[in-house]
């Protein structure tokens, strides 16, 4: 998987505010490493960051689209199609 998709499911898991240091523990990454990650998320509107920068969260747009992947994913599990990962469905964007 991914970093970038790594880092989304993360934030997508409770479609919570999670703690960047959480992040970066659980994604096996650094902190400078996370950060820039998230920055550049957060600048494109992916995920929204608390005023302090310490928090993030994706945004409702993201976590519905990301939901709709993981139906499609289970109806295609269903009918035997391969799995897709979400940045495949961004660069469609």
């Amino acid at each position: 998987m991914l970093t970038f998709d790594l880092l989304l499911e993360l934030l997508n898991e409770r479609n919570a505010w999670h703690n960047i240091d959480e992040i970066a523990d659980k994604a096996s990454l650094s902190e400078p490493e996370t950060s820039d990650i998230i920055n550049f998320l957060a600048r494109y509107k992916f995920i929204l960051l608390d005023k302090h920068g310490q928090k993030a969260k994706i945004t409702e747009e993201i976590h519905e689209f990301l939901t709709e992947i993981r139906l499609e994913e289970k109806k295609n599990l269903i009918q035997g199609v391969k799995r897709a990962s979400p940045s495949l469905f961004l660069n469609l964007l």
